[in-house]
């Protein structure tokens, strides 16, 4: 099981990125194998807004989304407002993406694909 930040699927996205073959190769391997991934809701707004921030391509950002969300072995976890502001909390002094420090597994009822 993994859990995979936004910038690894955004470095795999673009092709101008330092590791962007190895981001890429990563993913291709993953869903291959059809491991699963637990990721949270909030990661399709991530991956959009990075696309938009460093391409400008709007076109890209909605393709990454849906590319993203048709993946069968992708499970959305929805995040609680505690884990939220837990994420916001620790990336604020950080200046990282503290989601992912923030997400434990849920119970299955919680998981919607």
């Amino acid at each position: 099981m993994y859990t995979i930040d936004a910038s690894v699927w955004v470095n795999a996205a673009d092709v101008r990125e330092v590791g962007h073959a190895e981001s890429r190769q990563m993913l291709n391997a993953i869903r291959a194998q059809a491991l699963p991934i637990f990721v949270p809701t909030l990661l399709l707004a991530e991956v959009a807004a990075a696309i938009i921030r460093t391409r400008g391509d709007e076109a890209l950002a909605r393709a990454l989304v849906a590319d993203i969300r048709r993946l069968p072995n992708v499970t959305f976890v929805p995040l609680t407002i505690a884990q939220a502001q837990q994420a916001a909390n620790l990336a604020i002094p950080q200046r990282l993406a503290a989601l992912m420090q923030c997400m434990p597994l849920p119970p299955f009822e919680h998981i919607r694909r």
